[in-house]
């Protein structure tokens, strides 16, 4: 079941987050991105930036340190799941990626979201997994909102946990269309 943790894997030092942490973090974060609206989301969830990157992140930034990017890599080679589960973020819309694919591949752009709008609505998101720092105070996820052909943002979101509130402290590798 995706979002799910083991056992094994919750005794683990560097185990992902527990499924209440992962499910109360996309539930705050889900309201701060769209507040109050139906929410659709696309079922195949983004990767997450290499080492590399994080490591670029953690050297010019104290956000992350080399022991958060280890543990951040750690929660990635440990998630088996590749799509997402209707029970993780409430009251979410779950979209098929392979029928967002096939309605934008099939047709031009325009047409294309005339038929996604009169099918599903007006937009919808795609997120990848968080992942939390070793501290738990600190998340990334990438997070993109398609709402047109030149209608949509998205980059490398990371958030920080303050006064048991997460807050947007950054977004890295931004895009607008």
């Amino acid at each position: 079941m995706v979002g799910q943790v083991s056992k094994a894997q919750s005794s683990d030092n560097f185990s992902k987050a527990t499924n209440e942490e992962i499910k109360s973090f996309l539930n705050e974060v889900r309201h701060v991105v769209k507040a109050a609206t139906k929410f659709r989301l696309s079922d195949k969830p983004y990767g997450i930036p290499s080492r590399t990157f994080l490591e670029k992140i953690a050297t010019k930034d104290t956000l992350l340190a080399q022991t958060d990017v280890d543990f951040i890599i750690k929660q990635v080679t440990q998630r088996k799941n590749t799509k997402w589960s209707n029970t993780v973020i409430d009251s979410a819309v779950l979209i098929r990626a392979e029928d967002i694919d096939s309605i934008f591949q099939s047709f031009k752009v325009d047409s294309g979201w005339k038929i996604f709008r009169k099918t599903y609505g007006g937009d919808f998101y795609r997120m990848s997994f968080p992942y939390f720092s070793q501290d738990k105070q600190t998340c990334i996820i990438y997070i993109g909102h398609y709402c047109g052909g030149l209608c949509g943002e998205g980059g490398l979101k990371i958030f920080r946990r303050q006064n048991n509130t997460w807050r947007l402290i950054r977004t890295i590798g931004r895009w607008v269309s």
